[in-house]
């Protein structure tokens, strides 16, 4: 008697849609630009690609996402150095122009966070240069 065979079947596995455009030289590039004082959303125009993909690209990719984060650090680095500049004489310049710039690129906003409690009468400071 002929041992019977058992049908077995192929598994693919197919990603469905249009493959990613992300790149990993992105990442520097992201860093780069953020530290020239450009927003993250317009990274986009320069490497012709949408923000809300941009945004997918944070949640799908880890090395984009961190990048962001690093960039973010470098450009209130920048745009501090810039205020710092402004407020001693060392840059001239409009300080409006500059706040209205720095509001935007930063998302920095005048109002207090919700989640602070009013009455808030004081304000405790650490030392953290023991």
């Amino acid at each position: 008697m002929a041992a019977k065979k058992k049908a077995t079947k192929k598994v693919r596995s197919k990603k469905i849609g249009r493959p990613t455009l992300f790149r990993e030289e992105y990442c520097d590039m992201l860093i780069e630009h953020m530290k020239n004082l450009h927003s993250f959303e317009s990274f986009g125009a320069v490497i012709n690609t949408p923000r809300s993909t941009m945004y997918d690209w944070c949640k799908d990719h880890p090395t984009f996402s961190y990048a962001k984060k690093i960039a973010r650090e470098y450009l209130q680095l920048g745009m501090e150095k810039v205020g710092r500049g402004l407020m001693t004489g060392k840059i001239k310049g409009n300080v409006a122009s500059w706040i209205f710039y720095t509001k935007n690129v930063t998302h920095w906003r005048d109002e207090p966070d919700s989640d602070i409690e009013d009455g808030i009468t004081s304000v405790e400071f650490t030392d953290y240069d023991d």
